[in-house]
Parts: C-alpha cells; sequence; structure tokens
C-alpha cells in the first residue's frame, strides 16, 4: 500500500543551507509538530507518540513555491503515482549513494526506498532510458546512468534483501 501524505504543516524540523535559501545564513523551520507535545497544563500528544508518528512517515518539505509554467496548470492532466516515481527515482538513488547507512534513523528508511526502486526500475527504465522506443533492445542496454547497476549496489550497501 502507498501513502502520499500532503499537508500544511511540519512534521519534522528542516534546515536549508545558505546557498539554497539564498540568504547569507541558513533557515530553519521547526516541526509543527512538537507544539503539540509541548506547553499547556496537559500535552495533546506524548513526545513518545509523536516519535512513533515521525518513525513511519518520510517528509519533504518545500519551502519556496517552485517556478511552475501556467500552460502546464492548464493541461488538466492529473498528477498520478506513476508521475512521482519517474520524477523521484533519480533524486533517490543519489540520495542513498551519498549518505552512509549509519546516517538513517532506522534501517528501515533506506530498506523501504531501495524495495520500491528495485519494485519500479523496470517501468523507469522502458519511460526514461528509452527502452519503450526500440522493440530490439532493452531498458537494461539503452540506460545510460545503469539505474539497475546503481540500485543493486545500494541493496548492497544498505543490506536489502528482497526478491525481484
Amino acid at each position: 500500500m502507498f501513502v502520499f501524505y500532503t499537508s500544511n504543516e511540519r512534521l519534522f524540523k528542516h534546515t536549508v543551507s545558505a546557498a539554497l535559501s539564498g540568504t547569507c545564513l541558513p533557515r530553519t523551520f521547526l516541526s509543527q509538530a512538537d507544539d503539540a507535545s509541548q506547553g499547556g497544563k496537559k500535552p495533546r500528544v506524548s513526545p513518545e507518540n509523536l516519535e512513533a508518528v515521525r518513525a513511519r512517515f518520510l517528509e519533504m518539505f518545500v519551502f519556496k513555491a517552485p517556478k511552475q509554467d501556467k500552460s502546464d496548470l492548464e493541461s488538466g492532466c492529473p498528477f498520478v503515482r506513476e508521475d512521482f516515481i519517474l520524477a523521484m527515482t533519480d533524486r533517490a538513488i543519489e540520495t542513498l549513494e551519498k549518505y552512509r547507512p549509519s546516517d538513517f534513523h532506522s534501517a528501515h528508511l533506506p530498506a523501504y526506498v531501495v524495495s520500491a526502486l528495485v519494485k519500479n526500475v523496470d517501468f523507469f527504465e522502458r519511460v526514461m532510458c528509452n527502452g519503450a522506443d526500440n522493440e530490439e533492445s532493452t531498458a537494461i542496454d539503452e540506460c545510460p546512468q545503469n539505474h539497475r547497476l546503481r540500485i543493486q549496489r545500494l541493496r548492497e550497501k544498505y543490506n536489502v534483501n528482497i526478491g525481484c
């Protein structure tokens, strides 16, 4: 089961580097969920329960509105799960290649991402690596970024044993 959750409130604390924020100093955006576990006579959410919820979510924080062509919005095409997979695969691979297993709060977080990459690599390569355009060759032969090999290395790096 896949859940794509959006919210106007931050579950985690996010720090944006000075280079990305366009200022001389990094910007910190505090978690709005912490407000629910602090203050008042009786907190609405215990810190233990808040951590349990945080352990079940990956949060992407958009701190600045992206530049969007108005014509894109007028096309009327819905954003679907496949669009998300195509847009995030390279970024997910690059992120996992950059960090070590010890950099994650739990071994389950990178394992979840690696298993999703394994599950969707055929679809991704068919669409993004011109595998669908040429019936004689497979996406594996045509992928210049070697996604399949990189994902295999991630499986080994993060010790993810799944059948595929």
